[in-house]
């Protein structure tokens, strides 16, 4: 309480000195201020003891006037300034400088988490490299002011759910670290988040790791998914948005974004292949475009030429945000026989092919080389070109 310290410090000073008037009325005043009217008036009558036994004199008049004044409750109650309120947590990353060609998908996913009447569970999903992550951080910079209890962001694939839910809880100056069990822990959090308005982004949500803990229950908390596995989410969203390339022209004019117009006004055919030869992946587009950008002598055309083969294609990383980094988290999840029948597909080199061909190559029925098939389009590793062939993301 904002007055106790006051109290505090006038009562140790005259236990050493009773005779201080001044420090009577002091503590008179405070108590008083506190809404202590019986001891402010109390205090008082201790005054004048003590100024009796130790100097023989009674109460000064301004003593007497305070006395007055608290009897006759002029004193009103001073209440302690309330405390800034804590600001929402909000957790998401930095919305992308560059999002080209997502205005639409963004305004979708938006209008999805603000239905009124229901907390949806959207999910986002597409190959890696296609800009999931960028778009969901979009999303919740553009729902800051619409969630008054801020945006929690957990990432599914690098981040143990334990850590997710500590993190979130933190947000609300709450510490779950001692709850051990992760299903009394998320109970907690649920518990939590139950009278709140609240954004959650589960990004890159992967096979192998369960979102069950890190979803707010019946609650008024929307939930926003970003994966490239359908099949894992499912069970769990009320809605799914599917994230496809670029189509040329806006690869082109992400480029131009990245390195300029006049850049790209000098060779547009080298921009247009570049964009062609990346498949439309805005990822990977930066990433050549930071590649001109660190090399003076890397143009638009030289580029095109080192990325002409696959191989080259994947060896171009940079850093941890590299393609062959998301690619090689997508082949992690497959198991053995699925790698092989992915790697032989390396044989139709970008040609669209049934079904029937994987099953010839790979020595297999043309029905379970389906399965297969479809599969490693639900993991967006692989698209339909038709209603009956299929082609890999270049």
């Amino acid at each position: 309480r904002m007055f106790n310290v006051g109290i505090d410090a006038c009562t140790r000073l005259l236990a050493e000195e009773p005779e201080r008037e001044e420090v009577h009325r002091l503590k008179m005043r405070v108590l008083a201020l506190d809404g202590q009217r019986a001891a402010a008036l109390k205090q008082y009558d201790e005054c004048a003891s003590a100024l009796m036994d130790e100097l023989g004199v009674p109460p000064s008049a301004e003593t007497n006037a305070l006395y007055d004044r608290i009897l006759a409750g002029d004193f009103d109650r001073v209440t302690a300034a309330p405390e800034a309120a804590r600001p929402a947590p909000f957790q998401a990353i930095a919305a992308p400088g560059h999002l080209i060609g997502r205005r639409e998908e963004v305004a979708r996913v938006v209008a999805m988490l603000t239905q009124p009447g229901r907390a949806a569970v959207v999910a986002v999903v597409g190959m890696g490299g296609v800009g999931k992550t960028a778009l969901a951080a979009a999303v919740a910079n553009d729902l800051r002011s619409a969630f008054p209890d801020g945006i929690l962001w957990g990432r599914v694939a690098t981040d143990e759910p334990m850590d997710i839910l500590q993190s979130w809880a933190v947000a609300y100056d709450r510490d779950l670290s001692k709850i051990a069990s992760p299903a009394a822990r998320a109970a907690a959090m649920r518990s939590l988040l139950a009278d709140k308005r609240a954004l959650i982004v589960l990004d890159d949500v992967v096979a192998g790791r369960p979102i069950d803990l890190l979803l707010p229950g019946a609650t008024a908390c929307p939930v926003l998914i970003t994966t490239r596995d359908r099949a894992e989410v499912a069970l769990h969203t009320t809605e799914i948005v599917d994230l496809r390339e670029l189509p040329p022209q806006e690869g082109v004019e992400l480029l131009v974004q990245l390195l300029g117009a006049e850049t790209i006004a000098a060779d547009r055919p080298a921009a247009e292949a570049l964009c062609s030869l990346l498949g439309g992946l805005p990822l990977a587009v930066e990433i050549a475009a930071q590649r001109v950008v660190a090399s003076p002598r890397r143009d638009l055309a030289r580029m095109v030429r080192s990325l002409h083969s696959a191989s080259a294609r994947l060896a171009h990383g940079i850093s941890n945000r590299s393609v062959r980094t998301s690619f090689s988290v997508s082949w992690d999840a497959l198991a053995g026989p699925l790698q092989r029948t992915f790697a032989l597909m390396g044989l139709f080199d970008g040609r669209s092919f049934s079904a029937e061909a994987i099953a010839t190559i790979c020595s297999n029925e043309p029905d379970a080389a389906l399965d297969e098939l479809d599969l490693l389009v639900t993991l967006s590793m692989l698209k339909f070109a038709s209603d009956e062939r299929f082609v890999q993301h270049r």
